[in-house]
């Protein structure tokens, strides 16, 4: 997978990403911000009967991310567009959202608008994305994101606020000795029984 031209290159946190969810067969999946495809190719490859819909707002990321389509086996199952989200139809809603979303909401911005963009965004916008989530996601849906736990304390009660019940942690850490530096998040619509919480 190409990523040289991407806002966003693909790190740890997208590995993790593409990796840790565990869809139900024949699911509909939106990744929000998909750059260079990489986390659609996982998904598609551990659940070949899912139909996964991908938006990208940065044109380079997304010409990028046709050019990797066009190489993937399991491109039959995966449609990439650009788009800013906050002004984006979708006819139906998803069993999944999945993302990694722009976190660095109180660091230094990125030395280029695309890069800043891909990692940089206020509280405000964050906000104004969940809601839309919350909106876009069937009621027996399921939000799925990585995060840093300081944005993930940050942005708690607007989470709750919007609707969203947390109901599975995933925390990460570079090593068994390391603070946890990653979070990943499974948020559904309804309170679950008890919060799967794993390391």
């Amino acid at each position: 997978v190409n990523h040289d031209r991407c806002a966003h290159r693909i790190g740890t946190d997208s590995i993790v990403l593409g990796a840790w969810p565990k869809l139900k067969a024949k699911s509909s999946i939106l990744e929000f911000g998909h750059g260079s495809g990489v986390i659609s190719f996982m998904l598609a490859q551990s659940h070949p009967s899912v139909k996964i819909t991908g938006i990208e707002i940065d044109a380079s990321s997304y010409e990028q991310s046709l050019e990797n389509l066009e190489r993937n086996p399991f491109k039959e199952n995966i449609t990439f567009f650009q788009g800013d989200f906050n002004y984006q139809l979708f006819s139906e809603p998803f069993d999944y959202i999945i993302s990694n979303p722009p976190y660095f909401a109180s660091s230094l911005n990125a030395p280029n608008q695309e890069r800043a963009r891909a990692r940089h965004v206020s509280k405000e916008q964050f906000k104004t994305w969940i809601n839309k989530w919350h909106r876009l996601l069937r009621d027996s849906g399921e939000l799925i994101l990585i995060l840093p736990i300081e944005t993930w304390e940050l942005l708690r009660m607007d989470f709750e606020e919007a609707g969203f019940s947390l109901n599975h942690v995933c925390r990460i850490r570079h090593h068994s000795q390391s603070q946890i530096r990653r979070l990943v998040l499974g948020f559904s619509k309804t309170c679950p029984l008890e919060i799967i919480e794993e390391d």
